[in-house]
């Protein structure tokens, strides 16, 4: 395979990443949307901790693909 394919690789699989969060994110919101004062705090906390499990998978994603990157330009 080439550079070029496999960058295009990594950036769709961090692209997909990404969304696939958004939309559990999404189904949260949906399934906790009440006039409930406990569902709204469940649904706070949930997505609090949704949020930072993306942003720590986001960060293992790119600390990974620029390992790749780095690796294929050598």
């Amino acid at each position: 395979m080439n550079k070029e394919k496999i960058n295009a690789g990594i950036d769709r699989m961090a692209k997909e990443a990404k969304e696939t969060m958004n939309l559990l994110s999404d189904k949260i919101d949906r399934a906790t949307r009440c006039g409930n004062e406990k569902a709204a705090r469940i649904k706070r906390s949930a997505k609090a901790g949704l949020r930072r499990t993306t942003d720590a998978v986001q960060e293992t994603v790119d600390r990974t693909a620029e390992r790749i990157r780095d690796k294929l330009s050598e």
